[in-house]
């Protein structure tokens, strides 16, 4: 018998199986874990980037009804004074709340508001107040010292603006915005 040379016992070689087996499935599972979490992240950052595309054409829809409040006479609109089927955006004051409107939960449609981009982006706009003073005027302050009267009045509106981006997602938008009421 020689000696110096060590038998294995059979038995070793279906240990060696398992213990491959085992270490495959274990790498399996963390690989599997791993792309669940990739698609999962994969997923939030597309509905990110739908509901900042909707936040944009929110943010459009009330820049352009700024645009047009500023323009010209446009603030004057016989539309805030009686509500009218040729101004569907333009709602007289307290028209909302004595109907029992709110433009955070409406149907947005041709009816109650402007389209942009075939309805990606629309507004409305609600007079709120008019001839009213500025934050920080007072009525001393609208005659200068050689009598002549200076307007310092503005007339208040309240924009919503509601935009739409992909998957389903909207973001809706209020902001106040005051122009020279005279």
């Amino acid at each position: 018998m020689q000696q110096g040379i060590a038998h294995w016992p059979r038995r070793s070689g279906g240990f060696s199986l398992i213990t491959a087996v085992v270490i495959v499935l274990m790498v399996t599972i963390v690989g599997m874990a791993a792309l669940t979490a990739s698609r999962s992240q994969y997923v939030a950052a597309g509905n990110a980037q739908y509901q900042i595309a909707a936040l944009n054409e929110a943010d459009r829809g009330v820049a352009t009804a700024e645009s047009w409040l500023r323009d010209g006479t446009n603030a004057k609109n016989s539309g805030f004074t009686t509500r009218a089927v040729q101004t569907p955006a333009l709602f007289p004051k307290d028209y909302l709340s004595t109907n029992s409107l709110d433009p955070l939960t409406w149907t947005w449609s041709d009816s109650n508001s402007v389209s942009l981009n075939s309805g990606t982006a629309r507004y409305a706009i609600e007079q709120v107040v008019t001839q009213v003073l500025p934050l920080g005027e007072s009525r001393r302050d609208l005659i200068d010292d050689e009598g002549r009267t200076d307007c310092k009045v503005v007339d208040v509106y309240r924009i919503t603006s509601r935009g739409s981006g992909g998957g389903g997602a909207s973001r809706t938008l209020q902001t106040i915005f005051s122009v020279n009421g005279c």
